[in-house]
């Protein structure tokens, strides 16, 4: 239960600080402008680099504040790399990502339908660019220092401060936070399946290397997707198959968090400080969510 409280504890000062960060950041760059412009009465920053510098800096600022809350010992193994199960993990978790979106889509038209919308555009906007200084930044955002950070956090720290209570409970606890802690409706489904594969993949390998490469990978064909503006129905599709194929053959992925003692949840509920953590995620997500 002290451990449950932790993580509470730890999820709550990492949403603190990463937002508190982000926001002295902000206006730390606002300040710049206005120095430099002192007539100006309202500072509304677009800069698509800015942007991705401070989601940057407020990210590590968080991760370092949960982790040293954590106090856990992160341990890089060096053993050699296999690439083809590289590529073929990647490949089961693009194939989930393309699933997790037609959810998502689908979904958002039968909320269409009761005058509700996830502003989806809203969301895509976030990696327009317009100079190779935006992409380069948008890559480095999303492509390294997400998969990175996410990896650390929810498949390394919270796998490992879960395990006592099984690999099962721990997979899904860690993949539940992963994807509520994105507060918005489009990404929560698609975030937790995707926690769960990647979960897979470092109780498989042992190795959190495999966890984050599959994970950059799979932000890099997302982002360079969104880049060239490509969104094939027979490309997706064929993906889907590929990967769900794979996935069958990788069988024993699936198998790694059922020679476990079960899911245990009962548990996950009588900690104070998660319990409020989640109700903050929800607060957020539901508020979001905009009328049409």
């Amino acid at each position: 239960m002290k451990k449950i409280n932790l993580i509470g504890k730890s999820l709550l000062k990492w949403f603190v600080s990463l937002n508190l960060s982000s926001i002295l950041i902000l206006l730390f760059f606002a300040g710049i402008i206005i120095m430099k412009n002192p007539n100006l009465t309202e500072v509304k920053i677009e800069n698509q680099a800015i942007n991705q510098l401070i989601t940057i800096l407020s990210t590590l600022c968080g991760f370092y504040i949960f982790k040293k809350s954590m106090n856990e010992k992160i341990e890089i193994k060096k053993e050699k790399l296999n690439i083809k199960n590289i590529i073929i993990y990647s490949l089961i978790l693009i194939s989930i990502g393309n699933i997790g979106e037609y959810f998502v889509k689908f979904l958002n038209l039968l909320l269409n339908k009761v005058g509700y919308d996830f502003n989806i555009a809203a969301y895509n906007n976030v990696f327009a660019a317009n100079n190779i200084i935006d992409y380069l930044m948008i890559l480095i955002s999303v492509v390294i220092v997400a998969p990175i950070v996410e990896e650390l956090m929810y498949r390394f720290i919270l796998n490992n401060s879960l395990k006592e209570y099984g690999k099962l409970s721990s997979l899904i606890v860690s993949s539940f936070l992963f994807g509520i802690v994105h507060c918005q409706f489009y990404q929560i489904m698609p975030a937790m399946a995707a926690g769960i594969i990647l979960s897979l993949i470092y109780f498989k390998t042992n190795d959190i290397r495999y966890s984050i490469i599959v994970h950059m990978l799979n932000n890099l064909t997302a982002t360079l997707l969104m880049f060239f503006n490509i969104n094939n129905h027979i490309v997706n599709i064929s993906l889907i198959i590929l990967g769900l194929a794979f996935l069958f053959f990788k069988k024993d992925l699936l198998s790694v968090p059922m020679k476990n003692n079960g899911f245990k949840y009962n548990w996950l509920l009588k900690s104070f400080p998660l319990v409020i953590f989640l109700i903050i995620c929800i607060i957020i997500t539901f508020g979001q969510l905009t009328k049409i």
